[in-house]
């Protein structure tokens, strides 16, 4: 997730720890604050992207990488 404010939070799902293989990570949370150039940078990039045309699914001709990205934009789309 991605705020405003500048911060930004990342909570990984079914990811193990290297430390503890048995305990995932789910209950872990990542936060940090971008600085202003990077912020602006990725604003701009995410209003390039004409969401409304993108797919809904997309694929790789792979099996071993696994990512999955929600986004919410103007207000609740």
């Amino acid at each position: 997730m991605i705020n405003q404010n500048k911060t930004a939070s990342y909570c990984p799902h079914e990811i193990t720890s290297l430390i503890d293989a048995k305990k995932k990570m789910s209950d872990r949370k990542f936060t940090t604050t971008i600085d202003t150039a990077n912020f602006n940078l990725l604003i701009s990039l995410l209003n390039y992207i004409d969401f409304p045309k993108l797919e809904k699914n997309y694929a790789v001709g792979w099996t071993d990488d696994q990512i999955a990205l929600n986004y919410t934009y103007d207000n609740g789309k």
